[in-house]
């Protein structure tokens, strides 16, 4: 982990402890241990709540620690980190020859922990961002709204913790709604998307978190949005208009008809309901001008509507939702008119602001009832028809017919409204209802009148309306014009069914006095072409074998007064229908048509009705088609049953067909059934109902299937959460299989049965493969676990994505670990060089340690491929004796004798060593080396198979006293010399020159009178003793001085002797004699003289005594004293040799 180095002035051997929390000194603590001779720090143990040891290893070395399952790195984060350890350098006082006192140092250090990238993002509270996320419908330009903020967690630290947000769509989803904010996780609504919660409900969102690591992990979280409902739909009626009748002695309280609207927006914003209101066609205001008597100013003026003005005022809506329109008053026999005119308005109740619609409601008034039409299969009848855009004028795209529902010859009359259209237009134009005869039977055919356009409207809404003229009882049918992308006058009747009155028992002629010659009714017809011949209308009553009173009646053909032409008895025929015909007076210019354009329409003369008939349906069994995520409320089918009895009133309800509980509803008035719970098609996927319907005395039931139809909202699911596998590094057998996943969809369709498999996060796409279709997981490319580019363990996604790529997407973790092999030999990466110090005697067998080495095994540090055996190959002798040992398991060297510096063969050494790992088979130390290339400028590294070379270097002690280059110095100094003044320069030397202590001071041996020594640098930057004067007071003649000096580097002292002449200013020193040797005698050795524990201290002197004209003697002795005693006993030399002036012998 770490390794701590003190240093020591001394140059002491030193060792390492830790000290704990009492201060004691140890080598272990729980969680680590510390080399004393080294420093180097290492984890050995852990807390067995926290930990478990893998390996262990009898030697110093540690085994491989790792964290126990369910515990995280971070949790020795948040227990103790940084750990806080003491620990203490001590040195053995080696250096010296006499015993001192220890010294110790302490160090604090601090253990972080490194994180490895092992934890992928997670989002903790993914479950309910589907509860939670919502947005308004509508689109957000500016200023968009935080729709949820996403957070997910990594447990990993530093960068592998931090997370990037980003969102995922399949390949083929263009529409992308929402932004996320990458460092944030806040989800936003796309500025280019329209949110329409009638298209889209809910939006589905996959957020993808990825963390910043080397080798980056991934986490997902899917949810979906839901698109809050804006009140943006009016409701719409099921038909354009709506008509009925009633009998004139008709019953108050009554229910006469049941008007239905539909909105597509929410529930809330679709709360439907109803309430009647006056035609206000009916009703023109006149600001100003003259008035009658009694008249107002603003009044209303009846004018060509005043019949209808208070029509609603018979009716009422007792339910304001259900839509069921009651009589609330009789009608007075008195009163002449023929039919009732009002508005529905359907209002929705939504929020902030309603919207409403209003349709026209027509109710006719005849005399009593029978028996509504029966519409006939046939094959030019179909319910939808497709029909293209460019198809030409008066083509026929429906032909049908209805007969008398009570089985008579009754005729019918038929009428066309045109119901809601897909997109605004003005269908009413478009399409017409023609009667036709044909081998004496009436068809109605719905045409083309003019071109359609598919870019107005894809689809039209038609019903057609069969009336049976003696019962007013209608049955209505409803078709669906599909406008397929592709693309003058008849006359038209005013009204489709012209009615009118005439008493029995009255002649013509009677007839005419008592009603003042007008006539039965009026029949109109309107040609809108130009003025002229073709737009001329002429009448004609048919003679058709329905028309049974063609006879009794006339028309004027050109008015269209139809009149009585006999007497009638209403107990033999209580009404009379009449076929007349209007046409104009060209031929037809219309494609297919010959004679001029023609039309009819029935004129009927009415009496009354009895309600005896049960409700029945058109279909014994009804199939109906719903989304599984359908909201509750939504209608799936309306289904009518129909009444003969026309003033019948018609209430639903549903039932399961075999007993128990069905998550739909039937809405009473009008028969559509609704989903009243959530859907799920895996569960069930068809459901058999049985649909009721009562007028209050008879009951009719049909069949009903429900199809529920599967939606994609099912992620493919992965038969494991992970997949891990243990395989061999560096395997030459690629490509190879390491998986095989399958996933499995619960969503019973085709497509999201179609899955496919793809890879994402580590080494996806180089390393592995996936079959898109088979889900085997393979190797590619050889994988290395070895630093310094392998990994052990590789971590990537699989996803499984439904509807061929397109749809949902499922998630599994994969895990590969990698079986390390001996494929790495250890590696001795630096430079090998060692220290030690000369002279260092071992205390032990063990030698002295000065320096360890250590090679690097990429290897599997848990296997023997890693664990390595140091040895030295080529070692030095002195005597036949190794200087050098290594321990095989740490790599320390130590010295096995005492070294010697100043020897020139103990200088410096070089021996090799090897590191060996125990891998089968062992592998060989290797030293990473360095060439270059002059001759082509280029440099390549070889690696060196076998030992590598450790330089050892004897590091140098001040175990040798220094020496001065004579052993006497002569100098001359003027009298008149200044203070400080130089007078000589002397040097030394000293064997221990890489010596850290080897610096030389100069001194006087004794304090002198006239001079001072100092410690200079000359020229070479080398030490060297200035003698300089002190005192300029001397003696008014020449005379001469003698001094001693020493030169000292450590502990070791040399001295020497100057002796100067000090000669007045006057005199020419150089004239002086005497200066020349005139005889020499060389040093002798008296060893015997020097007690045992002195220091002995060979003197050799010149002695020059320069005054006058006296001879030149010279002496030499042996001065053997104390060392603590130098000073005195110089002293007393100095006094002996020259006192008095007088030369005396000294043995």
């Amino acid at each position: 982990m770490c390794s701590f180095q003190a240093r020591d002035p001394d140059r002491d051997q030193v060792e390492y402890a830790f000290v704990d929390k009492n201060g004691k000194e140890t080598y272990e603590t729980t969680l680590f241990h510390i080399d004393k001779d080294t420093g180097i720090l290492v984890l050995t143990s852990v807390p067995n709540e926290v930990f478990e040891r893998v390996e262990s290893n009898p030697r110093p070395n540690p085994g491989l620690i790792k964290l126990r399952a369910g515990v995280h790195a971070t949790d020795l984060l948040r227990n103790d980190s940084p750990y806080n350890l003491t620990v203490i350098a001590r040195d053995d006082g080696s250096c010296c020859s006499t015993e001192s006192a220890q010294h110790t140092a302490l160090a604090t250090v601090l253990i972080g922990i490194e994180d490895v990238n092992n934890n992928k993002p997670e989002f903790h509270a993914c479950a309910s961002y589907g509860e939670m996320a919502k947005i308004q419908e509508g689109v957000y330009k500016k200023d968009p709204p935080v729709i949820i903020k996403v957070e997910a967690t990594d447990e990993d630290s530093s960068s592998n913790g931090q997370i990037v947000y980003s969102l995922y769509y399949a390949q083929s989803e263009s529409r992308k709604p929402f932004v996320i904010d990458k460092l944030t996780g806040v989800l936003t609504p796309s500025p280019h998307v329209i949110f329409d919660r009638e298209t889209r409900p809910r939006e589905d969102v996959t957020v993808k978190a990825t963390d910043r690591g080397d080798r980056p992990l991934i986490g997902f979280c899917q949810f979906s949005i839901e698109v809050v409902d804006v009140n943006d739909n009016a409701p719409q009626f099921d038909r354009a208009s709506y008509e009925t009748s009633i009998s004139r002695s008709e019953t108050v309280g009554t229910s006469i008809l049941t008007v239905f609207a539909f909105d597509n927006d929410a529930p809330h914003n679709a709360n439907v309901t109803y309430h009647l209101e006056a035609d206000p066609s009916a009703v023109v205001y006149v600001p100003r001008g003259v008035y009658e008597e009694h008249s107002l100013e603003n009044a209303a003026i009846r004018s060509l509507g005043e019949e209808f003005q208070d029509d609603a005022s018979f009716f009422r809506i007792l339910n304001e939702h259900s839509g069921e329109i009651t009589l609330m008053k009789p009608i007075p026999r008195n009163l002449k008119k023929d039919k009732f005119v009002f508005n529905v308005v359907a209002d929705d109740n939504g929020i902030p602001e309603a919207q409403r619609t209003t349709v026209q409601v027509t109710i006719k008034i005849h005399e009593k009832q029978q028996a509504a039409p029966r519409w006939q299969t046939s094959p030019d009848c179909k319910k939808e028809v497709t029909v293209v855009e460019n198809t030409e004028m008066n083509k026929v795209l429906l032909r049908c017919r209805a007969v008398a529902g009570d089985g008579s010859k009754s005729s019918i009359v038929y009428k066309l409204t045109n119901g809601a259209v897909s997109r605004p237009g003005k269908p009413d134009s478009k399409f017409r209802q023609f009667n036709k005869i044909e081998d004496g039977r009436e068809w109605v055919e719905v045409v083309i009148m003019e071109p359609l356009d598919y870019e107005q409207a894809h689809n039209y809404t038609l019903t057609l309306t069969a009336t049976d003229v003696n019962s007013h009882v209608s049955s209505s049918r409803s078709f669906i014009v599909l406008v397929e992308d592709v693309n003058d006058v008849v006359p038209q009747f005013t009204v489709d069914l012209f009615t009118g009155t005439v008493d029995e028992e009255l002649t013509p002629a009677e007839y005419l006095e008592k009603f003042d010659r007008k006539p039965i009714t009026t029949v109109k017809a309107v040609d809108s072409d130009s003025n002229g011949p073709q737009n001329e209308v002429h009448y004609r009553i048919l003679d058709v074998p329905d028309n049974s009173g063609a006879q009794l009646f006339r028309i004027d053909e050109l008015t269209g007064e139809i009149w009585p032409n006999a007497k009638f008895d209403r107990e033999q025929k209580d009404m009379y229908i009449l076929t007349v015909e209007a046409r104009d007076n060209l031929p037809s210019a219309l494609p297919g048509a010959t004679g001029p354009n023609k039309d009819n329409v029935k004129v009927q003369i009415v009496i009354g009705d009895v309600n005896d008939n049960a409700p029945s349906f058109d279909e014994p069994k009804y199939v109906g088609k719903v989304l599984e995520n359908a909201d509750p409320g939504h209608d799936i089918i309306t289904i009518k049953a129909h009444d003969m009895d026309k003033h019948s009133t018609l209430r639903y309800d549903v039932v399961a067909a075999q007993g128990g509980r069905i998550p739909f509803g039937a809405r009473t008035d009008s028969g559509a059934i609704f989903v009243k719970e959530p859907l799920d098609y895996e569960q069930e996927s068809v459901y058999h109902l049985r649909l009721l319907v009562s007028d209050g005395r008879h009951n009719a039931s049909t069949d009903v299937f429900i199809y529920v139809e599967d939606v994609n909202d099912n992620a493919p699911v992965f038969e494991q959460p992970s997949y891990s596998t243990t395989i061999l590094e560096e395997d030459p057998d690629i490509p190879k299989v390491l998986f095989h996943v399958r996933a499995t969809d619960a969503d019973k369709d085709e497509k999201s049965r179609r899955i496919v498999y793809l890879l994402e996060g580590q080494g996806a796409g180089e390393f592995f493969r996936i079959g898109r279709e088979t889900g085997d997981i393979e190797l590619v490319k050889a994988l290395d676990r070895d630093p310094p580019n392998g990994v052990p363990t590789w971590n990537f996604i699989v996803q499984a994505i439904d509807d061929d790529g397109r749809g949902l997407i499922g998630y599994a973790d994969v895990q590969v670990n990698l079986k390390d092999i001996n494929d790495n030999a250890p590696i001795f990466a630096d430079d090998l060089y060692g220290y030690v110090e000369e002279n260092r005697e071992p205390h032990s067998r063990d030698g002295v340690y000065f320096m360890d080495v250590r090679a690097t095994d990429y290897d599997d540090p848990t296997t023997d491929n890693a664990k390595l055996e140091y040895s030295i190959v080529l070692n030095k002798e002195i005597d036949g004796v190794p200087v050098f040992r290594i321990d095989p398991f740490s790599g320390k060297i130590f010295a096995m004798r005492a070294l010697d510096r100043e020897l020139p063969s103990e200088r410096e050494f070089v021996i090799e060593v090897r590191a060996t790992d125990r891998g089968t088979p062992p592998r060989e130390g290797k030293s990473l080396g360095f060439s270059s290339s002059p001759q082509t400028s280029s440099a390549h590294y070889v690696l060196v198979v076998g030992a590598a070379n450790v330089t050892i270097k004897v590091l140098d002690k001040n175990d040798n006293a220094p020496s001065f280059e004579r052993t006497q110095y002569d100098a001359v100094v003027a009298e008149t010399a200044p203070v400080g003044a130089a007078v000589i320069s002397v040097s030394a030397t000293d064997p221990d020159d890489e010596a850290i202590d080897n610096l030389f001071t100069y001194t006087l041996a004794d304090d002198s009178k006239y001079f001072y020594m100092t410690t200079d640098r000359d020229s070479s930057d080398s030490y060297v003793g200035v003698l300089r004067v002190k005192r300029v007071s001397f003696f008014s003649k020449d005379f001469q001085v003698t001094d001693k000096f020493s030169a000292g580097s450590g502990l070791w002292i040399e001295g020497s002797f100057v002796l100067m002449h000090v000669s007045q200013s006057s005199c020419d020193v150089s004239s002086v004699h005497g200066f020349s040797v005139l005889c020499e005698l060389a040093p002798f050795t008296r060893q015997s003289c020097c007690a045992t524990g002195s220091m002995c201290l060979f003197v050799s002197l010149w002695l020059r005594l320069l005054h006058y004209q006296r001879n030149l003697c010279r002496i030499q002795f042996i001065l053997a004293f104390e060392p603590w005693n130098v000073n005195n006993n110089l002293e007393e030399l100095s006094e002996l040799l020259f006192e008095n002036e007088k030369l005396l012998s000294v043995s």
